[in-house]
């Protein structure tokens, strides 16, 4: 009996003693979730937090500053070729392609033609060479009259435009053009040469001409007329024939000067370009003579060279020469011949369209090959030609 007494108190213990114990583990379950809650529990980063910026100090973004100004192009139209840099030799870049479209702004075309050539040749492999090849183009086009036609459309035609070939000094203009020449030469011990002319165009290809001056013989009128059979901006080629009156003064008697006359226009690209001409003819005089008034027929073959160097707009510099002989058949022994060589500079004013205004030249003239005539042992001589 009292076996089963003690056992059920026991059990009764047992029972009273079970919610004491839950509480417990409950306690320790909470303590444990607790200490696991993201703002107790320790981070990884703890030491990057502590140098983390404060949200009010924004003197970490200074760092920043200057790498935002470099990428900030604005309205850069060569935004997109900012990060070319100069790789090789014979290469540019952004800066310096800047540069040169800065130098070249204000020129006329074909200076700009030619800044652009001598930038080609210095930079040879430019990254921007087929924008430079491309505005080449388009100065050719304005230069020279030539134009691509679109489609339905038709070309101009680049015949219809001047160019303005080199002007001789003693030989004659072969390129039609509205224009007034003055000039002089001057020759040790007593040679004086005077020139005045105006030529007018008609149209493109004819021109007439009216002047005075001294063909050695004696002092003449002329009057007469260019007409290029070839005036072509395209080929830059001219074929002329020139067809020229004068009446001597001092004897008095009439010539006619027949002469047939070419140029070629060659470029040199960078360097310049050159005006070359050949001309030839001849001086066609009916002469009196002295003893029976009859009239003499008396030819003399008349002509020459001409090589213009042009290596700015503004500069050509020539080199001439001129021919006077007669008598090539004559028996009696070697022909009578005056040649002579020219030399000298040419300066360039430009009118605001870019065609030439006005040229001034100067030069030396030489004797070079002379027989039983000598006008002169040497001359200076210079002239201006304005365009109308």
């Amino acid at each position: 009996m009292s076996f089963y007494i003690r056992a059920s108190l026991l059990a009764v213990a047992l029972i009273a003693s079970a919610p004491a114990f839950a509480q417990d583990d409950d306690d320790w379950l909470f303590e444990e979730e607790e200490e696991e809650t993201p703002s107790e529990r320790p981070s990884d980063d703890e030491g990057d937090l502590e140098d983390e910026p404060d949200e009010n100090d924004e003197s970490w973004m200074n760092e920043f500053e200057g790498e935002g100004e470099e990428l900030d192009f604005g309205e850069d139209e060569f935004e997109e070729d900012r990060d070319v840099s100069v790789r090789g030799e014979g290469e540019d870049n952004a800066q310096i392609y800047r540069d040169q479209m800065d130098r070249v702004e204000n020129l006329l075309p074909d200076e700009e033609a030619l800044s652009w050539e001598r930038y080609m040749k210095k930079y040879p492999n430019s990254v921007f060479k087929a924008r430079i090849d491309a505005r080449l183009t388009d100065l050719e086009g304005e230069m020279y009259g030539e134009r691509i036609a679109s489609p339905g459309g038709s070309a101009e035609d680049a015949g219809k435009v001047e160019m303005y070939f080199a002007q001789p000094l003693l030989l004659e203009n072969i390129d039609p053009i509205t224009k007034l020449r003055v000039g002089f030469e001057w020759g040790f011990p007593e040679y004086i040469n005077l020139i005045t002319d105006y030529e007018h165009q008609i149209f493109r290809e004819l021109s007439v001409h009216v002047g005075a001056r001294n063909r050695y013989s004696s002092w003449s009128i002329e009057t007469g007329a260019r007409y290029s059979l070839i005036k072509s901006a395209r080929t830059r080629t001219w074929l002329t024939a020139i067809g020229d009156v004068r009446i001597s003064t001092n004897p008095i008697y009439p010539a006619i000067r027949p002469q047939l006359a070419f140029g070629q226009r060659l470029d040199l690209g960078s360097t310049g370009w050159l005006d070359i001409q050949l001309q030839g003819g001849s001086d066609l005089a009916f002469v009196k003579d002295a003893n029976t008034g009859d009239s003499l027929f008396d030819p003399r073959v008349v002509g020459g060279a001409n090589i213009t160097f042009v290596p700015a707009p503004t500069v050509r510099i020539y080199m001439e020469t001129s021919t006077t002989m007669k008598a090539l058949a004559w028996d009696g022994g070697n022909s009578f011949r005056f040649n002579v060589l020219t030399f000298g500079l040419k300066i360039i004013g430009r009118q605001k369209s870019g065609d030439p205004q006005y040229e001034i030249g100067a030069g030396a003239t030489a004797p070079y090959s002379t027989n039983y005539w000598g006008y002169h042992v040497g001359s200076i001589t210079g002239d201006l030609n304005y365009y109308l």
